[in-house]
């Protein structure tokens, strides 16, 4: 257990940083310079979870006694995002115009540009599904026509 007022008391943990150790100069000349690490992030275990990447860099000081630190923070099961990708030739296959009808059928609400937008999203999501059944994987499909798409 830590002393008291000390990070370890509420739980809380240094996270592991980039560049120089010390974070702070008293800016006197030799031998009356001090330089210690006064700049720290801490963190609550609570608050972070193993999805989160935080880096903390050390950047030069430029007109201060402290230097600056950086801090990124990232979640590393953010998705990528997938475009949808129209694959000419599933107009070859026989299922192809009976895949989504009714997602253009459907009544969407609201100015036609958003009506638009909702049906070819459902449509996409129904044709990447469908596709995925259907061709297993598009790439291997491609390979087996002989093309490249």
């Amino acid at each position: 257990m830590g002393r008291p007022g000390r990070p370890l008391d509420c739980g809380l943990q240094h996270v592991g940083f980039l560049g120089n150790i010390v974070t702070w100069c008293n800016n006197r000349g030799h031998p009356d310079t001090i330089r210690k690490r006064l700049d720290m992030l801490v963190y609550n275990s609570d608050r972070f979870d193993g999805s989160n990447s935080t880096i903390v860099t050390h950047l030069a000081n430029a007109c201060s006694d402290h230097n600056p630190l950086l801090i990124r923070c990232k979640n590393e099961e953010a998705r990528t995002i997938k475009y949808f990708k129209f694959q000419n030739f599933w107009t070859d296959h026989d299922d192809f115009l009976r895949v989504d009808p009714e997602s253009w059928n459907t009544y969407v609400g609201g100015d036609y540009m958003w009506s638009f937008h909702v049906k070819l999203k459902k449509a996409s999501s129904n044709l990447s599904k469908w596709s995925k059944d259907t061709f297993d994987n598009v790439h291997n499909e491609s390979k087996r026509l002989g093309r490249k798409f």
